[in-house]
C-alpha cells in the first residue's frame, strides 16, 4: 500500500513523462487494431508491472504476442451487475472492466517492451514465484482498487472532500504542464490515448492526490510542521538516523588505494589532533560551527564534501564502522578525537536532527515523517477493507480470453 501512497502523493502519473516520473510508452493498438478516440475505450492503468523476477536467460520466449480479447471479456457479465464489493462500496462490472481493460493493455505494452529487449514472454509466463503475469495483473488491480477506496474512506474520516472545481483545476494544471497553455480537450484526449489512460482513470488518480495532499496539510503539515515534538522524535529514533559532519585527513591514495608513507600518515594524525583540540576548546556553538565550516573547506579531503558540505545524515550500516560508532557515541555539537578508519583520520562533529534537516533524496525529515506517519494510518484503513466477489461471480481468468495476434 505504501508504494501506491508515495506514488499518489508525488503526483507521479504515468503519462507525466516530462517530469521524469515515468517514460512515456509507445502507443498500443485497440482490440480492433484502430486507435480509439472516445472515453468508452480502454487503455493502460496508472501503474505498470514492475521489472519481473525471472532472469532474461530463463524467460519463456514467444514467437508472437497473444492478446486478451477485450470484447469477449467485456461480455462476461452484464454491465450494470455488481461484480464485487470493497468494504461497503459496490463495484459494477462496467466499472471494474474499465480498470481491468487498462491493466490488460498495460500488460501487453509491458510484454512488447520486454520483447524489444530480448525478454519475450506471454500472459502465462511466470511473473513472480508461482504467479503468472495474468494472475499478477488481476491481483494488482484488486489491491489498487482497495487502495483507492481506502483513500476515499480515509479522506472522509478526516473531513476532506474534493469538489468538481478542484478536479477541474487539477486537470487544467496538468493539461497546461503537459501540453502548454493553449492545450485543447482534443489534444488532452489524444495524450491520454497515447499514454494508455482513460479520463475516469486519470480523474480517480487526480482526486486521490488532492485528497491525500489535503489530509497531509491539514493534519500533519506539508513538511511535518504540525507534528508534535514527540511524534517527530519517535520517527527519528525509529529510523535510527544519525547526523554529523567531519574533516577527513586521508591516509591512503584514493586512486591506487595504497597506504601513504608512514611519515605522511604521522603528520596527518598530528594535524587531525591539533584540529580536534582547537574545535573542542570552542564553547560557543555558533562560533564552533563557523570555525568547523572554515576548517572543513580548507582541510577536508573527503571527495563527498562538494555534494555534502553540511555533512551526512545516515542510518546504521551505511557508513564505515568506525565512523558510525564514533558518531553514535557523541552528543549534539560534540567534537570527537581523531578516529581512524580505512580511509584516514576523521574529526567528527555530531549534529542535531530537526524537522527541516534535509535527507539525501532532497526531502526534509519533517516531510518524510509526516508522509510515513500518514501512510501508516492510511494502511490501517486499507488493510481493513476486503475485496469480495459478488454471489455467483467467479474471479476473472485472463488466460481464458487470450487469442492469437489480432493483426493476423
Amino acid at each position: 500500500m505504501k508504494k501506491l501512497f508515495v506514488f499518489l502523493l508525488a503526483v507521479c502519473l504515468l503519462f507525466v513523462g516530462a517530469a521524469g516520473c515515468a517514460q512515456k510508452p509507445a502507443a498500443a493498438p485497440s482490440p480492433t487494431g484502430e486507435t480509439p478516440v472516445t472515453d468508452e475505450t480502454i487503455y493502460v492503468p496508472p501503474v505498470a508491472p514492475e521489472t519481473p523476477s525471472v532472469p532474461a536467460s530463463e524467460a519463456p520466449v514467444s514467437t508472437e504476442l497473444r492478446h486478451v480479447d477485450l470484447e469477449a471479456l467485456h461480455g462476461l457479465y452484464a454491465p450494470d451487475s455488481v461484480y464485487a464489493t470493497i468494504g461497503e462500496r459496490e463495484i459494477t462490472w462496467d466499472e471494474y472492466y474499465e480498470w481491468l481493460g487498462t491493466y490488460v493493455l498495460s500488460g501487453e505494452n509491458y510484454m512488447e517492451t520486454m520483447a524489444a529487449y530480448g525478454r519475450a514472454g506471454g500472459w502465462e509466463s511466470e511473473y513472480a514465484a508461482g504467479v503468472s503475469l495474468a494472475d499478477y495483473v488481476v491481483a494488482n488491480l484488486n489491491d489498487n482498487l482497495r487502495a483507492f477506496t481506502g483513500i476515499d474512506d480515509f479522506a472522509a474520516a478526516n473531513g476532506v472532500s474534493v469538489s468538481e472545481e478542484e478536479l477541474a483545476a487539477k486537470k487544467a494544471e496538468d493539461m497546461s504542464a503537459m501540453l502548454g497553455a493553449d492545450a485543447t480537450e482534443e489534444a488532452w484526449a489524444d495524450l491520454l490515448v497515447r499514454n494508455f489512460m482513460t479520463e475516469n482513470v486519470y480523474l480517480a488518480q487526480a482526486k486521490a492526490n488532492i485528497q491525500l495532499r489535503k489530509v497531509l496539510e491539514e493534519n500533519y503539515g506539508q513538511n511535518g510542521e504540525k507534528l508534535s515534538a514527540a511524534a517527530l522524535q519517535h520517527y527519528i529514533e525509529d529510523k535510527e538516523y544519525l547526523r554529523c559532519n567531519h574533516i577527513l585527513f586521508l591516509t591512503m591514495n584514493m586512486e591506487t588505494h595504497e597506504a601513504l608513507d608512514e611519515e605522511t600518515i604521522a603528520a596527518k594524525k598530528t594535524q587531525a589532533e591539533e584540529i580536534a583540540a582547537e574545535l573542542q576548546s570552542i564553547e560557543n556553538r555558533e562560533e564552533l560551527l563557523a570555525r568547523f565550516a572554515e576548517l572543513k573547506a580548507e582541510l577536508d579531503e573527503d571527495s563527498g564534501k562538494t555534494y555534502f558540505p553540511d555533512g551526512y545524515i545516515f542510518t546504521p550500516g551505511t557508513m564505515v564502522k568506525a565512523f558510525e560508532e564514533t558518531t553514535r557515541a557523541l552528543t549534539d555539537f560534540e567534537v570527537s578525537a581523531p578516529v581512524l578508519s580505512e580511509y584516514g583520520y576523521h574529526v567528527i562533529i555530531r549534529l542535531p536532527i530537526g524537522a527541516d534537516t534535509t535527507l539525501d533524496d532532497g526531502s526534509t525529515v519533517g516531510a518524510s515523517a509526516a508522509s510515513e506517519i500518514m501512510a501508516a494510518e492510511l494502511d490501517e484503513v486499507v488493510d481493513a477493507l476486503e475485496f469480495t466477489l459478488a454471489p455467483g461471480v467467479d474471479p476473472v481468468n485472463l488466460l481464458d480470453f487470450v487469442t492469437r495476434d489480432l493483426d493476423k
